[in-house]
């Protein structure tokens, strides 16, 4: 059980430790998080809207009217995230996978919009592979000035091809390594 007290931290009963949100520390690793997003991919309209899920371990929060969770990425610390988006097809329609190129597979940009043609203003399109038809590895630096709301879009297709069915969730990047005291 977790108990938060009035500055925000949280402490366990079992006495083991403290978690203080965006607490920077002097020491400690540095290396990229390592984290996975799941998408659920349920049915895609005639017209290409796509219903879909997003599951991940990373802390979420609904913003607004939008139906996806935004994911919050914090770094503590560290130099950003190294993410791997799953893609699990659940229409019963064929097997839809990822964008064959790297750099259409994804698209990113800062504010509230979702980018509706290729922009790599989040993700970094060097650092982006693809694992398979339906996993997809990418980075986040989340440093200065790369901070704020951002919109992504993941595109998938029955064959990788183009007339993409864009899939449309969205982050924030909350802190960076310039935090950090070493």
């Amino acid at each position: 059980m977790h108990n938060q007290t009035e500055d925000g931290s949280c402490t366990s009963d079992s006495g083991h430790g403290k978690f203080k949100p965006d607490k920077k520390h002097a020491h400690g690793p540095q290396n990229p998080w390592d984290a996975e997003v799941d998408i659920y991919l349920n049915s895609v309209a005639k017209d290409g809207t796509a219903d879909f899920d997003v599951q991940t371990c990373l802390p979420t929060k609904l913003v607004g009217v939008d139906l996806h969770p935004q994911i919050q990425f914090h770094n503590e610390g560290r130099r950003g995230f190294f993410i791997r988006f799953r893609l699990f097809d659940n229409t019963g329609n064929g097997n839809y996978q990822f964008a064959s190129d790297p750099k259409d597979a994804v698209w990113s940009q800062f504010g509230p919009d979702c980018p509706l043609s290729a922009a790599h203003g989040v993700f970094d399109p060097d650092k982006t592979v693809l694992e398979n038809a339906t996993t997809l590895y990418t980075y986040n630096v989340n440093e200065v000035p790369h901070l704020g709301e951002f919109r992504y879009t993941l595109n998938v297709s029955l064959d990788g091809a183009p007339k993409y069915v864009h899939l449309d969730p969205g982050g924030n990047n909350m802190d960076s390594m310039s935090r950090r005291r070493d």
